[in-house]
């Protein structure tokens, strides 16, 4: 029994293992910040963004004293400037935060709610960032800033600019399309890489 073992183990070490290449990056960055405090309001805005500059921005209000009415929210359809797209892509691109593992990030007791998520197609991975406060980023500090900065001007041109709430797209958490990736088995010149996945 211990001979099959072994030899299935060296089976499936001799053949190259099949390393997944992205197809089609079918959108930028997704990014998600929920800010949750028992004793004020709870916010949550999202942007994806595409890479030929689309993007599309959501924010959900709830009053924690329920005064101002039921959850608002709103939807935001656009085209980033060149000098923000590539303010976006350097920020992407910079190796600090391609290097972010929040697997290791260690918990901690809170008593408020700043979630961020951040998702980031890669060349072999969708690379995702998630941090449940300020203090599980503090030692990726330096990494995430321009991220969070970023997506502070583009809120802030929003309002600057005026621009229109797109009253005919609902509410959908910035939903991200599936990114395209294919197998690839090219270190083993007999075998033929899989079409990409549909």
């Amino acid at each position: 029994m211990r001979v099959l073992v072994f030899a299935l183990l060296s089976a499936a070490f001799a053949f190259p293992q099949a390393t997944p290449t992205l197809v089609q990056r079918t959108y930028l960055v997704h990014i998600q910040r929920t800010v949750m405090d028992p004793s004020a309001d709870a916010s949550r805005v999202c942007v994806l963004a595409f890479p030929d500059g689309r993007y599309r921005l959501e924010t959900v209000f709830d009053s924690h004293s329920r005064l101002s009415g039921p959850t608002e929210t709103k939807v935001y359809v656009g085209r980033l400037s060149e000098s923000s797209l590539k303010e976006l892509e350097a920020d992407l691109d910079d190796p600090g935060f391609q290097r972010i593992e929040t697997s290791k990030a260690k918990a901690a007791i809170i008593s408020a709610i700043d979630e961020l998520m951040v998702s980031v197609p890669r060349e072999h991975m969708v690379q995702t960032v998630a941090f449940v406060s300020p203090m599980q980023r503090k030692p990726y500090e330096r990494s995430m800033t321009p991220l969070l900065t970023w997506m502070a001007s583009l809120m802030k041109d929003l309002q600057k600019e005026k621009v229109p709430i797109a009253k005919g797209e609902r509410f959908d958490d910035c939903h991200a399309p599936e990114v395209l990736y294919q197998r690839s088995l090219s270190a083993n010149p007999e075998v033929k890489d899989e079409p990409p996945n549909q």
